[in-house]
């Protein structure tokens, strides 16, 4: 009997690991432009931990069709947080995050992060604006639900940082982050800004 407890928890265990393993939340807890979000709600992401092998060739083949299939929009609505946001039907995006704070809107390619996603602002502990990096562009850009956001942009390692963050009255953030490659960011800023734009909030 004990014997086949022993199994059962092992069993037990080993499944749990593969859920969290696969979980994705959408905020980026640990990024390559050396900024640590301490946000509330949001814990470590394994899904984070990507390895950037894609090849030049496979990259500029992928960004030629991303640009060819993007004027197709969908929408997706945060329940959590209550915002919106529309993208390209032809980005393969992820699931809900478990936490429900968002999700990627881009898995097509491991070396190409988007998403979106909601969060509580912590004063003295969260940097939305990215204020404590080094290097960083911020400027202020109308969404078109006329509210007034900041776009924040920085380069490091041939890669462009990318995040539009909104924060409301009540202390809730909205984010749209992508890093991703320099080539990729050259092909679709225009669409990323479109992107960008569309985040709508409900609550507001």
């Amino acid at each position: 009997m004990k014997k086949i407890m022993l199994i059962w928890i092992a069993t037990a265990a080993a499944t749990l690991c593969a859920t969290c393993s696969n979980a994705v939340l959408a905020a980026p807890t640990s990024q390559r432009f050396s900024t640590i979000l301490l946000q509330a709600n949001h814990f470590s992401n394994p899904a984070n931990s990507i390895t950037y092998q894609t090849s030049k060739t496979n990259e500029k083949q992928q960004v030629q069709q991303i640009s060819k299939k993007s004027k197709k929009l969908t929408k997706y609505v945060n329940e959590r947080f209550g915002f919106s946001i529309q993208y390209p039907t032809s980005w393969k995006a992820g699931e809900e995050a478990f936490n429900g704070d968002g999700k990627s809107l881009y898995t097509n390619n491991p070396n190409v992060d988007i998403r979106v996603y909601g969060s509580n602002y912590l004063q003295g502990i969260s940097d939305p604006y990215h204020k404590q990096e080094k290097g960083m562009k911020r400027k202020k850009v109308i969404l078109n639900n006329g509210k007034e956001a900041i776009l924040v942009t920085g380069k490091q390692n041939n890669r462009i940082m990318y995040d539009m963050v909104y924060m409301s009255k009540d202390g809730a953030t909205y984010h749209f982050y992508a890093d991703v490659p320099q080539t990729f960011f050259d092909a679709n800023q225009k669409l990323l800004l479109q992107v960008a734009k569309s985040l709508d909030f409900s609550n507001e």
